[in-house]
């Protein structure tokens, strides 16, 4: 994203702080001043890829158990 410089530069009286607080928190967010060029809820994505593996498992066994039907292997 960069620094709040280029918006000193826009408008330099401008009170830009306040302004992005505000309109990020109206999204129901919560606003970090300062940050690295990481994301903050980084756990989110672990979580994610986790159900994401859970699914791709389960989508595995589910597409064999209905092989193994149609070939009449299980009854």
């Amino acid at each position: 994203m960069g620094t709040y410089a280029s918006f000193k530069l826009l408008r330099p009286s401008g009170r830009w702080l306040e302004l992005l607080k505000g309109f990020v928190e109206s999204m129901g967010l919560e606003f970090v001043k300062y940050t690295a060029q990481v994301v903050q809820n980084e756990r989110y994505s672990d979580i994610f890829h986790c159900l994401m593996n859970i699914n791709t498992i389960i989508l595995g066994l589910a597409r064999d158990l209905w092989g193994y039907q149609a070939l009449d292997g299980v009854h």
